[in-house]
């Protein structure tokens, strides 16, 4: 279908649903309480956080090969992360891993 025919098609439903639309969804929202939003709320922050955070590692690796090519020529991704983890530490992996999480999980929150 054109583009037309189809938005057209689209003010039809809506002028003809959207009273319907309108008049249940206050009933629909006040239904949920406040508890019930809250638990949403830290749901969508805690697996935005937790999601995002697992990728730090990686992060961590695809930025120094970005920021210095001339040590990490020639490795891999995997010999890469050995690397680090050899010369500064695994801990050296999780760097930018608090503010990472901090954000995302505001940024899930909403």
């Amino acid at each position: 279908l054109a583009p037309p025919v189809i938005f057209m098609g689209m003010l039809l439903l809506l002028s003809k649903a959207g009273p319907a639309l309108a008049s249940s969804a206050p009933a629909a929202a006040a239904a949920m309480t406040l508890a019930q939003y809250w638990r949403y709320f830290f749901a969508g922050g805690i697996c935005a956080c937790l999601s995002h955070s697992a990728a730090t590692p990686v992060d961590v690796v695809k930025t120094r090969k970005q920021t210095n090519p001339e040590l990490y020529n020639g490795l891999s991704i995997p010999d890469t992360f050995r690397k680090i983890t050899r010369e500064e530490g695994p801990g050296m992996l999780l760097k930018g891993l608090g503010p990472t999480a901090l954000g995302y999980m505001i940024e899930g929150a909403l």
